[in-house]
């Protein structure tokens, strides 16, 4: 007798959230998919500020290597 093995991908959930918690894109990924960040999203001013999108924390990779800490 011989094992026999079935390939699987590992499956990433990479999850974009804005400033205050809401989820703007969940999507799937696998080992060395490019990702894609959804447009940047904007902030309505208050009393005090106007904002502007700066980037995303972490930067977004260009592909999926693992999970990110």
């Amino acid at each position: 007798y011989t094992a026999t093995y079935t390939r699987t991908n590992i499956e990433y959930t990479v999850k974009f959230v804005d400033w205050d918690g809401t989820i703007l894109s969940t999507k799937t990924y696998h080992y060395g998919d490019a990702v894609v960040a959804p447009e940047a999203p904007t902030k309505e001013a208050d009393e005090n500020y106007t904002y502007e999108f700066a980037g995303w924390t972490p930067e977004v990779v260009a592909t999926v290597a693992g999970n990110e800490k």
